[in-house]
């Protein structure tokens, strides 16, 4: 079963108790998304993580690398070149997570 960052996240903040499943179902319901992102993603939200707060939650999620790799190649005819490979691919990150009740909105 593959699973996407949405359920990763989820599956991992049940398991630490930071929020109950009617709790999840809820945001869910509301919002598609749980109170639960990274540093950048409460930034992209207009809020700051408050200096000194750890992270509530440790997880891997799922990252994209979007590479094209230029490798030595050889024309039909024998001639020397350079060809392009596509190597993007995904991979496990472990990301931190904090709640909103780690962060403030961003001052203007």
């Amino acid at each position: 079963m593959k699973m996407n960052n949405t359920t990763l996240i989820v599956n991992a903040a049940l398991n630490a108790e930071i929020f109950t499943e009617e709790q999840v179902q809820q945001f869910l319901e509301q919002t598609g998304e749980i109170p639960l992102h990274t540093f950048k993603g409460w930034k992209e939200r207009g809020y700051i993580v408050r200096k000194g707060q750890k992270a509530a939650l440790k997880c891997d999620i799922w990252k994209y690398s979007n590479r094209v790799e230029t490798v030595p190649a050889k024309t039909q005819d024998g001639q020397e070149t350079e060809a392009e490979i596509d190597t993007s691919h995904y991979y496990k990150k472990l990301s931190h997570f904090f709640t909103a009740e780690q962060v403030e909105p961003v001052k203007a």
